[in-house]
């Protein structure tokens, strides 16, 4: 069974399963593993957080572990973290977090080549939720 099977069981889809999961497991080897792989599957983990600052708290730590790898690749995952903690702050409230997050993710991406399209794919989603939201 693949990790994102894995993670997609009902059994994870309720209470803190997933945060548990993740802490106890994925932490042994979450450097190891395709990092947009690790960003995707962290971004699960961090809407099983009932609190959103828990959550941002949380995906802020994936992205420090991220950056201490200093592997080259690492712009594309983390405009993927971020985007979601864009989403947690529209959702507080914060229009003006989410509005400079984002912009710092376009500038970022506009950056890049050869980008997967699910980074792009949640960009233009939170994206459009905060223009929904303004």
């Amino acid at each position: 069974l693949k990790l994102e099977q894995f993670i997609a069981l009902s059994i994870f889809q309720a209470g803190d399963a997933l945060i548990q999961f993740y802490n106890n497991f994925i932490t042994d080897f979450e450097t190891k593993i395709n990092f947009l792989k690790l960003a995707h599957f962290a971004v699960v983990v961090s809407r099983q957080y009932p609190e959103k600052e828990a959550a941002v708290s949380y995906l802020e730590g994936v992205i420090e572990k991220l950056r201490a790898t200093k592997e080259s690749r690492i712009n594309e995952p983390i405009s993927y973290i971020e985007t979601q903690i864009a989403l947690f702050k529209l959702e507080q409230g914060d229009q003006k977090e989410c509005k400079k997050i984002l912009e710092d993710v376009k500038s970022s991406l506009d950056s890049m080549t050869d980008i997967d399209p699910s980074v792009y794919a949640n960009f233009f989603w939170v994206s459009s939720q905060y223009h929904k939201f303004r």
